[in-house]
């Protein structure tokens, strides 16, 4: 436990930057000559935003730690963590709807369960802020459907998704969601990092051997 906090907490953020800086964009729009695109196009900032995490175990808290240097606002939902805990962070608790009304940018990082299941369907996707994004690095089925995304994203409050996990794994990459430029995507490996894995095989060998 905790051997990944923090190679998820930089996935979530590695997501956020790309999302709001559209560097994406900027690569493939150099890539094609078209410099004039300087002038047309704006990035975004992290600085002044607010954060919501939903989930603020291990992972949530993490994250809320390595934001801080952005000066963003974070805000958690968890039913499960104290007031005290969020406090020492510098984070506010707030509830589910609170946290998708005020947030520039959503990170998932909740256990998937039949609470959690389809946890952020289409009615709570509605209740974010135009122009918000969405990062999932918890589990698939924490987000309804690949359905409500696209909409969101074509024709709803989204202006980009981060997902590094789906249901089922892999995904059917026909869908028309994964045409979509700003729906950035990772085969459930983004946060598989060298120093992730050593620590998980570290504690594991640990572990074995005193049992032994």
């Amino acid at each position: 436990p905790g051997a990944n906090a923090q190679s998820v907490s930089e996935a979530a953020i590695t997501f956020m930057l790309t999302l709001c800086k559209r560097s994406y964009y900027w690569d493939a729009e150099f890539k094609k000559g078209n410099w004039a695109s300087r002038f047309g196009e704006f990035s975004g900032d992290l600085d002044g935003g607010t954060l919501g995490i939903i989930g603020f175990g291990r992972i949530g808290q993490k994250l809320a730690e390595l934001i801080r240097p952005f000066d963003m606002t974070v805000l958690a939902y968890d039913p499960f963590v104290s007031e005290e805990t969020a406090t020492a962070l510098g984070v506010t608790l707030v509830s589910l709807e609170d946290l998708l009304a005020r947030s520039d940018f959503v990170s998932l990082h909740t256990m998937l369960n039949d609470d959690t299941r389809g946890l952020i369907n289409r009615e709570r996707i509605s209740l974010m802020k135009p122009g918000s994004y969405l990062i999932n690095l918890a589990r698939g089925g924490v987000v309804e459907s690949l359905d409500v995304l696209y909409e969101a994203l074509t024709d709803g409050p989204l202006a980009g998704v981060g997902l590094d996990v789906f249901e089922p794994e892999p995904p059917d990459v026909s869908h028309p969601v994964f045409k979509l430029p700003n729906c950035l995507t990772s085969p459930h490996a983004i946060a598989m990092t060298k120093r992730s894995m050593y620590r998980s095989f570290k504690m594991m060998a640990e572990d074995m051997a005193a049992v032994l």
